[in-house]
């Protein structure tokens, strides 16, 4: 005779349908309770929707998880069952896991109203990318409509609204500063067969949604069959990606093939090779801690540019997160264009590369973050890397050969010195700058012809970082970096 698990509602669960199960006897109450364990390599996880059996007369509950468009959403969605509004599912029913989109749970309800509450809160970066960020941006900006399930799955921080802060925590999430929403979950579920009221506003309207995570009550009064189908949401995922996988072109970024030897300090300019102008990129590296030690970056030929488009919480497993979309005022025009640089970064050389180095000193790393790009009409790329063996890397830059300069030492801790060499004597403006782009040292130059060397404004009171210093003559325009450290 098969043992049965008695429940407060009379719920009838057939022990021999799991795996393994363990009894335990109350003798004030009589009533069995079973400690369960499920495996993922059981077949109730692996070839059919999982069902828990109830007495002949049980109520049946069953339905599909689809996106907005009505295509099947394959995720281990947990599924478990709330009387009376208070979630009760120990004592109506295990909570049930989707298979292939689909689920099915058993109840014996006994006129009792229930509630269906599916749960998902796993791989919060699931789907997401720069692209999201751009569409929340054109949504604010009013350059772009999106519909109510593109509003709930942008509303980020569960305000019931779509704002900057919403863009804030994506980037944040994206660079690796924080690991997961702090007031939200990955996924949000939608009665699938709800009407928005004002599908301008998902958040208001009566009826509105006042329930768990979204979902409207589902009254099961009879022994028929319920269905209950849910639109499932990836927040953060606000082009549906996550669902519908892009189908990208490839393109390229590339950077000198350098070897670190003798210099102290190293810059790798970082150009896009590609051959169509670009509206946003993002991209994950890594580099060879052993050999090198990363010291910042400079900014170059992209505007708004600063400490804020890079992720480096990770950077002591030489790991660097990057991406960039143009200031919202200026999103119709501004492009990534073809051999343009992209950025600088730089290292300080902690040992030199010999010939039994075959590893590279840099390289794109997808596990870090996943490297693509995108036009303006919202086609994707994939970047791949393409090693430069004709480019170097550039303590600075010039338009003109009759003024050179080279600052010492580099890095610093304060006090340096720069070196001029001049075809004839000039005058000259020289600054600094941090590396936000803010102007932080001035000095007015009178260059003699010939070589000479000056004392530079002391750097002590600035914070560690690599600052840009730029240099103008009527006939030449110069720019290096120098490192506090």
């Amino acid at each position: 005779m098969k043992k049965q698990i008695f429940y407060t509602q009379s719920l009838f669960l057939k022990a021999a349908k799991w795996p393994k199960c363990r009894y335990r006897t109350l003798p004030e109450t009589g009533i069995l309770f079973a400690i369960l364990w499920v495996f993922a390599i059981s077949p109730l996880f692996s070839q059919e929707p999982l069902k828990i059996n109830a007495s002949p007369s049980a109520g049946i509950i069953k339905g599909r998880f689809v996106d907005e468009k009505r295509n099947i959403v394959n995720q281990p969605f947990k599924v478990v069952i709330s009387q009376y509004g208070i979630r009760t599912n120990a004592a109506l029913s295990d909570s049930i896991e989707a298979v292939n989109g689909v689920y099915e749970i058993r109840v014996n309800v006994q006129g009792n109203q229930l509630q269906v509450i599916p749960e998902f809160n796993q791989n919060p970066a699931w789907g997401i990318s720069v692209l999201d960020l751009l569409d929340i941006t054109k949504y604010i900006n009013g350059q772009k409509q999106l519909s109510p399930c593109q509003l709930i799955a942008a509303d980020v921080n569960k305000s019931n609204s779509v704002t900057t802060f919403d863009i804030v925590a994506l980037r944040k999430l994206l660079l690796g500063e924080i690991q997961g929403f702090l007031y939200n979950t990955s996924w949000r579920f939608v009665d699938a067969n709800f009407n928005f009221p004002n599908p301008n506003n998902p958040f208001g309207g009566i009826p509105s949604f006042t329930d768990h995570e979204f979902i409207s009550g589902i009254d099961i009064t009879d022994h028929t069959p319920d269905i209950a189908d849910f639109i499932a949401i990836k927040i953060g995922d606000v082009n549906n990606s996550a669902m519908r996988p892009a189908e990208p072109l490839t393109s390229t970024l590339s950077w000198p093939d350098l070897k670190p030897g003798r210099q102290s300090v190293i810059t790798v300019p970082i150009r896009y090779t590609g051959n169509d102008p670009l509206i946003a990129f993002q991209s994950g590296f890594h580099f060879d801690r052993e050999r090198l030690e990363y010291l910042g970056f400079l900014p170059a030929d992209l505007p708004a540019f600063s400490p804020d488009n890079f992720g480096l919480t990770d950077l002591a497993a030489g790991n660097i997160r990057c991406l960039w979309t143009p200031p919202p005022s200026q999103m119709e025009d501004l492009n990534i264009t073809p051999g343009a640089t992209l950025f600088y970064l730089v290292f300080k050389v902690k040992s030199s590369t010999t010939n039994a180095d075959t590893q590279p000193y840099l390289r794109m790393d997808e596990a870090v973050m996943p490297a693509l790009a995108w036009r303006a009409d919202g086609q994707e790329y994939a970047l791949h890397p393409e090693l430069d063996e004709t480019t170097q890397g550039r303590h600075f830059t010039t338009t003109d050969k009759s003024v050179t300069a080279t600052a010492q030492p580099n890095p610093t801790a304060g006090p340096w010195t720069m070196t001029f060499k001049c075809e004839k004597a000039c005058a000259a403006r020289w600054m600094l700058f941090d590396p936000k782009g803010q102007r932080v040292r001035f000095q007015s130059l009178q260059l003699t012809g010939g070589e000479q060397t000056l004392n530079m404004p002391n750097l002590s009171d600035l914070p560690n970082a690599v600052y840009t210093w730029r240099l103008f003559t009527d006939n030449a325009e110069l720019q290096g970096f120098v490192v506090k450290q």
